[in-house]
Order: structure tokens, then sequence, then C-alpha cells
């Protein structure tokens, strides 16, 4: 089972950690985490660059 998860962002970096965490630590299924971040201002772009790079996420997209 596929489970997909879309979150949408703006200047909240450290929510969306908490929500990827929490995504991440389900053991039942394989997992799409999809994060759209809506022109934050804040330091997370950088945040979401790490999640990509740690291959966490499974699609970034940016305005």
């Amino acid at each position: 089972m596929l489970l997909s998860v879309i979150i949408p962002t703006f200047n909240c970096t450290e929510r969306v950690e908490k929500i990827v965490e929490s995504i991440a630590s389900i053991a039942m299924c394989k997992k799409e985490i999809i994060i759209i971040d809506d022109g934050s201002v804040d330091a997370s772009k950088n945040f979401l660059k790490t999640i990509e790079r740690k291959k966490v996420a499974s699609r970034i997209l940016c305005k």
C-alpha cells in the first residue's frame, strides 16, 4: 500500500519538520510525501532542500 501525503507550506519550518518526521516514522507502508511551498520568506526553502537531500520527501515544489 502507498501512503501519499501533500503538505502545503508557508513560513512554517518548525511545523513542517514535525509533520515530516511523524509521517516518516510510520512503518506500515511505502510513503510519498509531497511538499508545496507557496513562496515562504523564512528558512523554509533551506529546510526543504535539506529534506530533499535526505530523500525523506518524494517531491518538493517551490513557488
